[in-house]
C-alpha cells in the first residue's frame, strides 16, 4: 500500500432476513407458475432495485445456505446478523418450529439490554390471516401488510396471488409497494440511529457560534422567531 493512503473501509450491506414457511412456496404438480414466496421475493427485489436500493440484501435460505455448514448455524448467523426481519405470516408459519426459531432468535438478539428495539426491526406481511389463538405473543399488536382480502359473499379470505395459476390482482402490486416503502423508511431510521450512536461515542460536540445578522424591517418577525428557536 502506498504511504499516506488510507485503507478502504468495509461498509456493512443492509440485510433483510426473509422468514417463511417452506410449505407456503409449494406449487401443485403439473401446474405452471411459481411458489408464493419465490414470486414475492422476486417482485420485492425488483421494486427495491427500482427505488435505487441496490445496496440492500434480502437473505433467503434458498440462496444463502452454506451446504458445508450446519443448518442451525447458518440460520442463526443469518437471523442475528440481519437488520430487519421480514416475516411471511400464515397459518403454516406459526406451526413450523424453524419459523419460531427465526422469529424468537431475532427478537432475543435485538432485545439485548432490555429494550424493545425489535419492534422497529420487524416487518410482517400476511399471506393469509392467522387465528388469534395461534398468533405469536411477542408480535401481537404489530401491524402487517395484507396480501389477501375478505370475500364476504363466499365467507372466506381470497389471496391476491395464490402462488400458481395465471392471474395476479392489482392489490398484490400495491402491497409490494407498501412493503418496499416500509423497508425503505425503516432502514433510513436505523441508519440515523447508528449515526447518532457513533456521534455519542465520539464525545460531546463542540460549541457552535451562529452569527445572526440584523434584519430589515420587513423581516423582524421572522428574525425574532428564528432567534428564539436557536
Amino acid at each position: 500500500m502506498l504511504a499516506g493512503t488510507l485503507a478502504p473501509q468495509i461498509v456493512k450491506m443492509p440485510t433483510i432476513f426473509l422468514s417463511y414457511a417452506h410449505d407456503d412456496n409449494l406449487v401443485p404438480a403439473g401446474m405452471n407458475g411459481r411458489g408464493w414466496v419465490s414470486f414475492f421475493d422476486d417482485s420485492l427485489g425488483i421494486e427495491l432495485r427500482e427505488r435505487g436500493m441496490l445496496d440492500v440484501k434480502v437473505w433467503r435460505d434458498k440462496r444463502d445456505f452454506n451446504p458445508m455448514d450446519l443448518v442451525a448455524n447458518t440460520l442463526t448467523d443469518g437471523v442475528t446478523g440481519s437488520d430487519i426481519l421480514l416475516a411471511v405470516l400464515s397459518p403454516l408459519y406459526v406451526q413450523r418450529p424453524y419459523c419460531t426459531f427465526e422469529l424468537d432468535g431475532f427478537i432475543d438478539k435485538k432485545s439485548e439490554g432490555g429494550n424493545e428495539e425489535f419492534r422497529k426491526r420487524i416487518l410482517l406481511v400476511a399471506k393469509r390471516p392467522v387465528p388469534d389463538t395461534k398468533y405469536p405473543t411477542k408480535i401481537k399488536g404489530m401491524g402487517y401488510v395484507p396480501f389477501f382480502e375478505n370475500n364476504r359473499e363466499r365467507a372466506q379470505d381470497e389471496p391476491f396471488y395464490k402462488g400458481y395459476g395465471t392471474t395476479v390482482a392489482q392489490q398484490y402490486w400495491d402491497s409490494i409497494q407498501d412493503v418496499a416503502s416500509l423497508l425503505e423508511k425503516s432502514l433510513a431510521e436505523l441508519a440515523g440511529l447508528e449515526i447518532a450512536k457513533k456521534s455519542k461515542r465520539a464525545g460531546p460536540a463542540k460549541d457552535v457560534t451562529v452569527y445572526l445578522a440584523v434584519p430589515s424591517n420587513d423581516l423582524k418577525d421572522a428574525h425574532y422567531s428564528l432567534r428564539n428557536e436557536l
